[in-house]
């Protein structure tokens, strides 16, 4: 949010620069993400009057003027076409410089010495506009620094304000927090209003239909306006800040948003149909057009403010083009209510609407303010635009029984003793009082008040703008805010706990986490929201299980509209960005939840949690070193590592088609029968569509199953033995449609316990193979435990092996 740094100072007369301000808002909780200083290059400008202005000799558009800036009068030659005597203008004295840096010098011209500049908006740097000298109102004065005249001599801040604290939405919500943190008085904004005799309810009145989404509605009638521009220094003020100026009416409902927090909407009262304002739910199917010119289609969830022709206003979000205040409006009504926030959020976020007015509905407004900026408000209209406000504001506020907490005034009470043992510190009565004495508004009569007999509780008054302050560890944060976190000591707490390791599940999690940063990856954390264009990018198939997931019923867009069943979208969209940035290289995991669809009518939605590594581009740089890149085997191998970190039983890796994963380079990994997840490289069309080139490699594991089996795989120890081994290497024919695996389960039981290692050492293809065929070599290495393993009883192992899958799976040994 954009704020004022004078707006501020004219409502608390706080005196500190705006850097340390910004330093105090920071160390209070607020974050002041930038500061923008106005004005800059303009120190050198003042306010000037032009006493004389006569045409020079032989030119037909340079005049000699002076020039009076209240200290001096200067002789200027000028070659605009746009000024006369008498004007107010910009000028410049000699020896200073433009904001371009272009100096000004006295200068000889047609004869005549010009001393200074009279200036352009161009040449001051303020806009584009060039056609002539910027023209100030004759109200200026002589000498003023032009930028403190055109309110740019201010210093803008742009402050994140946390959705827990909408109060701070305005600048009399930041100035109220000034007067809570730094003890300073704030002088609020006038808002009585100067009626007219004649009562308001004689012109119109309002109903409220919907008490459980509106339980305050008001509004005020002001008849004789006259539509025009606002004066020039809230034009300045507002643009400043990021509105537009419309007009004197819409601004001064504009400039209370910025003020107040509140937002408020003008009707006008000649373009409603009949004699009142009802606050309704709409109808299925109604429609209206709001001042974007936008036709919305409404539902029976969706509150609007309606006159007897239809929906004037959606409430809370936009107001209607219908009854918009145009050049020729005379009579306004004009609204100001409190609407329920998850109502306005559903509404703005189905019709896809966001205004300045629904941001601050959705996090709640104060119920108090609205008749107050109703009031302030009608003030400024009166002021702006003339006009009479009629006698009497209508009103339809529910009873306080019926109304939502935060609408309603509360008190809170806090232990002293609760409150120092939550900070670990002391701090002394009477700071603690008068901090908690500058928290309520001023119209409350016993903000504070300790307990008549136990001096441990103290019941503090909390202001309906505090809608995060309920509970007494609420007001315990505040004080420690307000204090300083810097005041209070460190301390460690008592505790006779023992010390425990993490819960099962956290610390299972951060021990696979661990080991995928041992192995070079980077954790990555994304989105649970993802989009049918994630889906599209992988290259899911419209019936793929991945698009089966939990829709989100008020999504914050249509691509974070869906619960992730899987975390490759969100790592492959990782993988994209991160190319865009020019990175080569990447190697990332996640650890998290994904969510999956009830299997029938009467199963509830379910969750698990998976880990997903995806691999891209080189595995190591090295100028001594030959370049090699991540491919399948590389992530078989983190998988494989896995398992043996957590001890699983032997996995097994079986042939995996999904239509993203590259056939013949991708598995299915299993663990005693179960599936675990998949392994494998993306297809080379799905790289291709994201503009990459190379392989990338992917991994997915189911979490929960790795826990439930991790630490049940047999491992055992052994003496080294004396006797020497036999080594064998087998050359096999294998039809295409064997797995390695297969064959690998049959030597190992064929070996029995005279196998010592395995490992496959090459595949090959080609000519000297049959088609349809591919030839795998294995390097078998054979040692007997008791005895030395004679070559005859290796190589009747061996044959009985060859036998063994010749006869299962069709395998034989390869001839030389």
């Amino acid at each position: 949010m954009k704020t004022s740094y004078l707006w501020l100072s004219q409502l608390t007369g706080v005196s500190l620069p705006p850097s340390e301000l910004a330093t105090h808002f920071t160390m209070t909780g607020l974050e002041v993400e930038a500061i923008h200083p106005q004005g800059a290059g303009l120190e050198a400008f003042v306010v000037g009057r032009i006493l004389e202005c006569n045409k020079v000799p032989d030119s037909d558009h340079l005049t000699f003027c002076k020039v009076d800036t209240g200290e001096a009068v200067w002789e200027v030659i000028c070659g605009a076409p746009n000024h006369k005597a008498g004007d107010k203008i910009c000028f410049i004295r000699p020896g200073a410089s433009l904001p371009d840096g272009t100096k000004i010098k006295k200068t000889k011209i047609r004869g005549f010495f010009s001393h200074g500049m009279i200036c352009s908006d161009k040449e001051m740097g303020v806009s584009e506009e060039a056609q002539g000298v910027r023209i100030l109102p004759q109200e200026a004065k002589v000498g003023e620094p032009v930028a403190a005249y055109l309110g740019m001599n201010d210093t803008l801040f742009e402050i994140n304000v946390t959705p827990n604290r909408p109060d701070l939405l305005s600048h009399v919500g930041l100035a109220r927090e000034l007067r809570f943190s730094l003890a300073v008085a704030v002088a609020f904004p006038p808002a009585e209003v100067v009626e007219d005799e004649k009562p308001a309810s004689s012109a119109y009145r309002v109903r409220v239909d919907a008490p459980d989404r509106c339980p305050r509605y008001m509004a005020r009638v002001i008849e004789n306006v006259a539509i025009g521009p606002s004066p020039d220094w809230v034009q300045r003020r507002l643009e400043s800040l990021g509105i537009r100026s419309i007009n004197n009416v819409v601004d001064a409902t504009n400039y209370v948003l910025l003020e107040y927090g509140h937002p408020l909407h003008a009707f006008d009262l000649d373009l409603l149909a009949g004699d009142s304002i009802i606050v309704r739910r709409a109808g299925d199917g109604e429609s209206m057009v709001t001042l974007d010119g936008v036709t919305r289609t409404l539902c029976s969830d969706d509150l609007v403010i309606a006159d007897a022709a239809g929906p004037v206003a959606l409430a809370g979000v936009m107001g209607g083009e219908r009854s918009e205040v145009r050049p020729h409006t005379r009579r306004i009504l004009l609204e100001s209510a409190w609407f329920e926030p998850t109502g306005v959020r559903r509404t703005s976020r189905r019709v896809g609407l966001s205004s300045e007015s629904s941001y601050r509905f959705e996090r709640g407004t104060d119920f108090e303010n609205v008749p107050v900026a109703l009031d302030r408000c009608a003030r400024l209209i009166a002021e702006w635009a003339g006009g009479k406000v009629l006698a009497g504001r209508l009103d339809d506020t529910a009873p306080a029984e019926s109304r939502s907490p935060e609408t309603r005034s509360r008190r809170v009470e806090l232990r002293v003793s609760r409150l120092e043992h939550l900070l670990g510190a002391r701090i002394p009565r009477e700071d603690l009082l008068a901090i908690l004495r500058r928290l309520p508004d001023d119209l409350v009569r016993h903000p504070v008040e300790p307990h008549p007999t136990d001096e441990d509780r103290i019941s503090v008054s909390v202001p309906t703008a505090r809608v995060d302050l309920f509970r007494e560890v609420d007001l315990i944060e505040e004080v420690a805010r307000v204090y300083g976190y810097d005041r209070v000591p460190s301390t460690v707490p008592p505790s006779t706990a023992a010390s425990r390791i993490p819960a099962t599940s956290y610390g299972f999690e951060r021990r696979v986490k661990r080991f995928f940063a041992e192995c070079g990856l980077s954790e990555v954390v994304t989105f649970s929201f993802i989009g049918e264009r994630d889906f599209d990018r992988l290259g899911a198939p419209a019936d793929s299980d991945l698009r089966k997931t939990v829709e989100l019923a008020n999504p914050l867009s249509e691509d974070l509209s869906k619960m992730r069943t899987s975390l490759l979208p969100s790592l492959w969209q990782v993988v994209l960005n991160n190319q865009r940035q020019d990175v080569a290289d990447l190697a990332v995991f996640e650890l998290a939840r994904v969510y999956l669809p009830a299997a029938g009518p009467d199963a509830l939605h379910c969750e698990k949690r998976v880990v997903a590594a995806m691999l891209w581009g080189a595995v190591e740089r090295h100028w001594a070193l030959p370049e090699r890149h991540w491919d399948y085997f590389d992530a078989k191998g983190l998988v494989e590592a896995l398992g043996e970190r957590f001890r699983l039983p032997a996995l097994s890796f079986c042939e995996e088609s999904r239509p993203y994963l590259f056939p013949g380079r991708s598995a299915a990994v299993t663990c005693g029968g179960e599936l675990l997840g998949v392994v494998g490289e993306l297809h080379p069309a799905v790289v291709e569509r994201g503009d990459l080139s190379g392989v990338v490699a992917v991994l997915e594991l189911d979490v929960d199953r790795i826990q439930a089996l991790a630490g049940s795989g047999a491992r055992s120890y052994a003496a080294p033995s004396g006797l020497p081994a036999v080594r064998r290497d087998l050359a096999l024919v294998a039809p295409e449609g064997v797995p390695s695996d297969a064959i690998a389960s049959i030597i190992a039981e064929g070996a029995g316990a005279l196998l010592e290692e395995m490992a496959l050492f090459d595949e090959y293809r080609g000519a000297q193979v049959q088609p349809g065929c591919r030839s795998l070599a294995y390097r078998l290495v054979l040692r007997a435990a008791g005895e030395t393993l004679t070559d005859e009883k290796a190589n009747a192992v061996v044959g009985r092996i060859a036998r063994r899958l010749e006869r299962d799976l069709g395998v034989h040994l390869r001839q030389a």
